[in-house]
């Protein structure tokens, strides 16, 4: 049925789920605390077939691919563990496809994770910022 007004098809509006909710919140977070820190981002929810990069920054000469992991108040143990070695399989997947199509020369790149913690009080969160973490070779 279209819109009389606007004369197009509404479309149908997803309702995210709580998990999606916190999920997007640490994104923006991340976001945030990165450009505060001198980075610049690329690009946000970079999918492909077997794999996402949740934020790709610059900073200096370096390329950046960030996971973000967040947890909620009432969550139990710390966002990063939450990257686990197949999870870490798909962000490689990921890695290597983006750098396969895009043209990239004379850069540093590098994988980071983000995790944070959002607490009782809403605005108040903690960033942990890991850096450098290893990709192995044979991950995919």
């Amino acid at each position: 049925m279209r819109d009389p007004v606007f004369n197009t098809i509404p479309k149908i509006m997803k309702t995210q789920t709580e998990k999606q909710i916190i999920g997007n919140r640490g994104e923006d977070i991340a976001c945030e605390y990165l450009t505060k820190n001198g980075y610049r981002i690329v690009g946000r929810n970079f999918r492909v077939q077997g794999g996402e990069l949740d934020i790709i920054a610059r900073h200096n000469d370096e390329l950046i691919f960030f996971e973000v992991k967040t947890r909620g108040p009432r969550a139990f143990g710390y966002p990063e563990e939450a990257v686990t070695i197949h999870k870490m399989k798909r962000i490689t997947r990921a890695i290597r496809y983006y750098l396969c199509k895009t043209p990239i020369k004379n850069t540093y790149i590098r994988f980071d994770i983000i995790s944070v913690e959002l607490q009782n009080n809403l605005p108040d969160y903690k960033v942990n910022h890991l850096k450098n973490i290893e990709l192995k070779e044979n991950f995919v």
